[in-house]
């Protein structure tokens, strides 16, 4: 399992063992990223989301303060940038990979956007996008059955402690 960290250009490697359990400490293994700009704490997020592409050879990123999704070789840390066709991917933040359908979810525009990824993730185009009303900052996105599941982070809120938070459902746009 792999892990992206929004402050600092590293992903961490994770073996998991048996049944999931998570290693020691000494076991996680820090690879530094290439080719993903960041910024500093106080400009925005990094990289975020995180799956692997259609055919397992590498790994997609996104970057949330720049809207660029990487293919990024898993071995060395080396990002380059995917052509997503000039499609915007501002926000983005968690990700979800189906075969070749990506689904990038983006928090503060409120919006989760589908792309059609050739089978190397070097590619992506956009397919549909979606909105609904009830999308305050989504930030992940999960599924059951034909229905997608966007958790609510209302970045937003006045009184955080006191929000009411939501999961929003919606049918699969793709």
């Amino acid at each position: 399992m792999y892990v992206t960290d929004s402050f600092s250009p590293v992903l961490y490697k994770l073996p998991l063992g048996k049944g999931g359990e998570l290693p020691e400490q000494s076991q996680v293994e820090s690879i530094p990223l290439k080719g993903i700009p960041y910024s500093d704490e106080n400009q925005g997020w990094n990289a975020n989301g995180i799956t692997t592409t259609p055919d397992g050879s590498a790994l997609l990123i996104d970057q949330t303060n720049t809207g660029m999704l990487y293919r990024v070789d898993e071995a060395s840390g080396q990002a380059t940038p995917v052509d997503v066709g000039g499609a915007d991917m501002s926000w983005g933040d968690g990700i979800r990979r189906e075969g070749r359908t990506l689904y990038v979810v983006r928090n503060f525009a409120n919006t989760l956007s589908v792309l059609h990824l050739n089978k190397g993730g070097t590619e992506g185009r956009l397919t549909h996008e979606a909105t609904d009303p009830r999308f305050d900052t989504p930030t992940s996105v999960a599924r059951h059955g034909d229905m997608l599941y966007l958790p609510n982070a209302h970045f937003n809120a006045a009184d955080p402690a006191n929000t009411d938070y939501a999961i929003t459902a919606v049918p699969d746009p793709a």
